[in-house]
């Protein structure tokens, strides 16, 4: 695993650093399921040193029982309404709401709000502010023109791995010591190692048969995620080959374009009864625990934290070389990568899996699982971000009184 390019070595310990972290959704009713930015959020809040980081959370929708639990734990939750992409109610509310809560720092880990906070920021010169950027490689041309010209007044721009750095150092034309280098990191304890010949256990609860070859992929139905590459590929392996293998291929997630699940739909109908797609889910452990091989045919990630879940739970993955899944292979030494967006390639990677032995998959995993446990852990994350939050707020601290 690459080594942090920059995670801050000052720190602001003689007080609590009052620190908001801004989010979209923490409420997985309805299906919507939470993303894996917010999931980060929430595991720091709850693991943060509270006698150095006293956080509070800013969400734009309901929280629902997520934010009953954050309240219940002593996290003050604020709820501030978003309309529209650009929408100066919202900023002007979260301006309100950092001043009168006096936060010394704040953090966003989504590019729309991430946008807000630097505007905010802009205003409040006593603020210190934070972005996480987990979108290296999203094609898409606003990020430039809103995020992109205002990222200079973030006080570190926190990205996932040594991938995303190198690409954002040119894109943002900022120094590399404003960059801070944090691996996501896993809850060990909930994406507990399951021995691969225990994978049946939680198969009847899930409604998958127990000689089922299950391929799960945790994910949004959107372009980016990739699932209709998959549905491609699962279509040139052909009924006879996902017949005579049990073959079954399960996706949990919510439908963010109707367009593409209706072309998935359409795509796998001459092989239905070997697809399976499903709502979100906020028990994602239990695919895992139950799945033959975690499948990611994503057309661009950052740091997926969904191959991070997988490895700590034993399993291995087939995944595209986007962004670090590379690193992570090359280090671990198990996993499968292919080219993205190429049915072909992805159909190739599940042969190999397949003709896989049961000894081979369960080695792998156990592998994999060692490897995530000991450089992916939420501790690890937790003291990196502490670490630069303390930092940030004294930094600006300095600049304000100067």
């Amino acid at each position: 695993m690459p080594d942090t390019i920059h995670s801050g070595t000052g720190s602001n310990r003689d007080k609590t650093v009052r620190t908001l972290l801004i989010l979209n959704n923490i409420n997985p009713g309805a299906g919507r399921g939470v993303g894996g930015a917010e999931q980060l959020a929430l595991n720091l809040c709850y693991s943060f040193d509270r006698s150095r980081i006293d956080p509070q959370i800013a969400v734009k929708d309901d929280p629902g029982k997520a934010g009953k639990n954050l309240t219940n734990a002593g996290i003050k939750v604020h709820r501030l309404p978003k309309r529209g992409r650009f929408d100066p109610s919202f900023w002007r509310s979260l301006r309100s709401m950092l001043a009168s809560e006096n936060i010394d720092v704040a953090l966003s880990v989504l590019p729309g709000l991430n946008f807000h906070l630097l505007l905010t920021a802009l205003t409040l010169p006593k603020l210190a502010c934070i972005i996480s950027v987990h979108h290296v490689g999203l094609p898409e041309p606003m990020l430039a023109i809103t995020e992109g010209l205002l990222a200079g007044r973030a006080s570190f721009l926190v990205v996932p791995s040594e991938a995303s750095a190198v690409s954002l150092y040119g894109k943002y034309r900022l120094p590399k010591e404003r960059f801070a280098v944090i691996p996501n990191g896993i809850d060990e304890k909930r994406f507990r190692f399951v021995p691969y010949k225990n994978r049946i256990d939680n198969r009847d609860c899930l409604d998958v048969p127990n000689d089922a070859f299950l391929l799960y992929t945790p994910g949004r139905i959107h372009k980016l995620k990739g699932q209709d590459i998959l549905a491609e590929a699962l279509l040139l392996l052909g009924s006879d080959f996902l017949h005579e293998k049990k073959l079954l291929w399960v996706n949990t997630g919510m439908v963010q374009d109707k367009e593409l699940d209706a072309k998935i739909a359409e795509t796998v109908e001459p092989i239905k009864g070997h697809v399976r797609i499903l709502l979100s889910t906020d028990k994602p452990e239990e695919w895992y625990a139950a799945a033959d091989c975690v499948v990611l045919p994503s057309r661009t990630e950052s740091l997926p934290l969904a191959l991070l879940e997988a490895g700590s739970a034993g399993r291995m993955f087939l995944a595209t070389s986007v962004g670090a899944v590379p690193e992570i292979t090359d280090d671990s030494g198990v996993g499968i990568i292919v080219e993205p967006d190429s049915p072909e390639a992805l159909a190739d990677g599940i042969r190999k899996i397949v003709s896989l032995s049961e000894d081979e998959r369960a080695s792998a995993g156990s592998k994999i699982s060692k490897f995530v446990r000991e450089n992916y852990s939420l501790g690890k994350c937790v003291k990196q971000y502490s670490l630069l939050i303390e930092r940030a707020a004294a930094e600006r601290s300095r600049k304000s009184r100067a």
